[in-house]
């Protein structure tokens, strides 16, 4: 048991410092050496857990996405299905901005070492298709019923995964500058901006 446990230790600082590294420097930028260092562990015991650089990276970017979705997926369930659909958006939009949040080279991580990759762009979508799972689903059949039920203005799931995901995206990007230009603090920032998303969605979804 310890020795599993030590193990699980080991396995989670290297993930950590490279998690660190990679959003922080991208794949050509990040150095194993320097993610062992962080780690704590000899660059020997790095290749020993993970084998190469590419396997580490896409250890990173399964973490990453199974986090992010595990996040969302929670602030959905937590919702009362009474609620309204609205509500229900709203609560997982700011669920999604508090992780990105947490992680602020994500945004432009996926940005420039993502999505211009033909490879890592498949990588990811099969990640993210993978650990939607049946998240992906619920949040199909309650969108249709609102779409019938006209509780809505009629949206298809992807364009409102779009609308939140850059409302977000470009907040977590802006949080930076705006911070200096407003002379406010992030925090302060960040949840003047969580209401003016919350706003712009739902003024968006009203029917």
């Amino acid at each position: 048991m310890a020795e599993k446990e030590d193990k699980m230790n080991v396995e989670k600082a290297i993930l950590d410092a490279a998690t660190e590294e990679f959003l922080s420097k991208g794949f050509s930028g990040a150095r194993t050496v320097a993610i062992a260092e962080k780690a704590g562990v000899t660059h020997a015991m790095l290749h020993y857990y993970f084998r190469t650089k590419e396997k580490l990276f896409e250890c990173i970017i399964d973490t990453v996405i199974k986090e992010l979705i595990d996040s969302v997926t929670e602030a959905y369930k937590r919702q009362d299905a009474s609620l309204s659909f609205e509500d229900r958006v709203v609560a997982v939009m700011n669920a999604h901005l508090d992780f990105i949040i947490a992680k602020p080279q994500l945004p432009s991580f996926l940005f420039m070492e993502i999505f211009p990759s033909t490879e890592n762009f498949k990588l990811i979508k099969e990640k993210a298709s993978s650990a939607l799972g049946s998240l992906n689903t619920q949040l199909k059949e309650t969108l249709e019923s609102a779409n019938n039920n006209e509780e809505i203005d009629n949206i298809s799931l992807p364009m409102l995964i779009s609308d939140v995901v850059t409302l977000n995206a470009a907040t977590a990007i802006s949080s930076q500058l705006a911070t200096k230009l407003l002379n406010i603090t992030k925090e302060e920032y960040v949840a003047m901006r969580k209401q003016e998303n919350e706003i712009l969605i739902r003024k968006r979804l009203k029917k």
